[in-house]
């Protein structure tokens, strides 16, 4: 059976009802949380001060977010009740833009694409299959574009080291770090970077783009695997063929889209691709001598 045609009857019934994904997202960003969780068997939850919250608990504090959440409770009873299977396909029908999304994931138990809230903020959603039902996580991500002064608040010797590997002009630079990091903020931040000091070509392959540059002294590209490439290796060897100065590779997924990444660097083009790791390889590495001698 298509789980998404017998829910869509449910999801019309509860949007006429106004208690659709959209109005928890909108609510999330009015409280400033950075994430939300949907998951069958449990109320939805949000990050709200690095901390996972129930939205009837954040609802008890009294304080003024505890008041909008009161509100937002009373109007929307469906969002402090343990999520049920009909809820979540329900939501994850309504959250899909576009029909690849929910192929996608029909075919491999997860997708992940970004979400607009006009003149709210932007969500970077992943719905995934967990015992046979959707699971959604939506992080918010704003609608600025990080810069190094962002990324490296608290750490301003990262900064101008980063600075410093910018500066070099060339080579192979690995972002690396374990989920929820901030490796694809700190590629946006470099992307800003050279995009406002040099006139350079920049072509950056994500899956999906989380955040939308504005050219400055030269151009970026922005090529969004599934969209515009068919996969992370094609999208690099094809930045490699467009005078790219520089490539920008978000969450490389296997090896054989990092050879391309490597031997795409030349003594004139840098390359910037960064890679989920466990939680003990974090850091920026840089390996210019290695990458000319390819």
């Amino acid at each position: 059976m298509d789980t998404f045609n017998a829910s869509n009857q449910i999801l019309f019934s509860a949007a006429e009802k106004g208690q659709t994904a959209e109005v928890l997202l909108r609510f999330a960003a009015s409280i400033g949380a950075a994430a939300v969780h949907v998951t069958v068997g449990a109320p939805p939850l949000v990050r709200v001060d690095g901390e996972l919250r129930r939205i009837r608990d954040l609802a008890a504090a009294g304080d003024d977010r505890g008041r909008e959440a009161a509100d937002f409770l009373s109007a929307n009873p469906l969002w402090g009740a343990v999520v049920t299977p009909a809820a979540a396909w329900r939501a994850a029908a309504e959250l899909f833009a576009r029909p690849e999304q929910r192929e996608r994931f029909e075919k491999t138990g997860i997708v992940r694409f970004v979400k607009s809230l006009p003149g709210v903020t932007r969500y970077l959603v992943t719905v995934f299959r967990q015992r046979g039902n959707p699971a959604i996580v939506c992080r918010s991500l704003g609608w600025g574009v990080p810069t190094l002064e962002d990324v490296f608040r608290h750490l301003p010797e990262a900064r101008k080291a980063a600075e410093r590997l910018l500066a070099a002009g060339e080579g192979l630079v690995l972002v690396a770090g374990p989920a929820g990091s901030g490796r694809e903020a700190t590629l946006a931040a470099v992307v800003d970077f050279i995009n406002g000091a040099s006139p350079r070509h920049v072509v950056t392959v994500e899956d999906p783009i989380r955040y939308l540059h504005r050219h400055g002294r030269g151009v970026v590209n922005q090529r969004e695997v599934g969209e515009d490439v068919e996969s992370f290796e094609s999208g690099v060897r094809s930045a490699v063929e467009s005078d790219a100065d520089v490539i920008a590779a978000g969450d490389v997924p296997d090896a054989g889209t990092a050879g391309p990444s490597i031997s795409g660097c030349r003594p004139t083009r840098t390359a910037w691709p960064s890679y989920l790791t466990p939680p003990t390889m974090i850091g920026l590495w840089c390996c210019r001598e290695e990458v000319n001698s390819v």
